[in-house]
């Protein structure tokens, strides 16, 4: 997969996102080509997705939110995602016939045939009410690091 998007893309910077997982990934950090980067840290998805402009995966959740954002992206595996004409897949799944949006396809993943519960109220909900209580959370979460960082600061 490397070696197709360094020959595929000669004359550009290639980045290559490791999974966050701590475990040893597929790729060395001691990779040695002048226009390949490894990012190893943690990083936002979508901030690293808005500075390229092809994405290469094997069946990474990367992909689908690649091409969610309407970038061009190559698959190795097989993911969810692929074989729907969203992507520039190297396999073929004969079942998947028919090109499908990434708009249907993340209605088919996230609504059909997913189920949400509720953080708060341990109950079978939508996704939406999921989601509200994620940006809730999230809300939260840096008021609370906001507030002991100016504790922090003040003392």
């Amino acid at each position: 997969m490397l070696q197709a998007a360094i020959d595929e893309n000669p004359d550009a910077d290639i980045f290559v996102k490791t999974h966050p997982v701590k475990q040893k990934g597929h790729f060395s950090t001691k990779i040695v080509y002048d226009n390949v980067y490894m990012l190893c840290g943690d990083i936002n998805p979508i901030c690293l997705l808005e500075e390229v402009d092809k994405v290469y995966v094997c069946t990474s959740q990367m992909g689908f939110e690649a091409a969610f954002c309407g970038k061009e992206v190559h698959v190795f595996g097989m993911p969810f995602y692929a074989g729907w004409g969203i992507t520039k897949d190297r396999q073929i799944c004969n079942r998947r016939r028919r090109l499908r949006s990434v708009e249907e396809i993340f209605y088919a993943a996230y609504i059909l045939e997913t189920i949400y519960v509720s953080h708060k109220m341990k109950v079978v909900c939508e996704i939406e009410q999921v989601v509200d209580e994620l940006i809730e959370m999230r809300y939260l979460f840096w008021s609370k690091v906001k507030h002991e960082s100016n504790q922090n600061f003040q003392s």
